[in-house]
């Protein structure tokens, strides 16, 4: 598991997207962000639901558990070992 610091810019392009996060989960809709990462930028979409589980369980989390911050997350973060299909 990797960690990156977002710039000021990066949180002011992404601040809609936590606005919802923070909405639905008010709400109790679990919500999450996820992003596909290439050279030349980033493709960032909001989740929920079973994708939002199927990928919680992809990075070795729970779904029903929220966790506030990157930092937490690599904190609790157990290596586990990638089998590809």
């Amino acid at each position: 598991m990797l960690k990156l610091d977002l710039t000021a810019g990066q949180k002011i392009a992404l601040s809609e997207l936590f606005a919802e996060v923070e909405d639905g989960n008010s709400r109790g809709i679990g919500s999450a962000i996820v992003a596909q990462v290439w050279p030349d930028g980033i493709v960032c979409k909001r989740v929920y639901g079973k994708a939002g589980a199927a990928i919680a369980k992809a990075l070795g989390g729970t779904w029903k558990k929220s966790i506030p911050s990157a930092e937490k997350r690599i904190a609790q973060s157990v290596e586990t070992l990638e089998v590809a299909p």
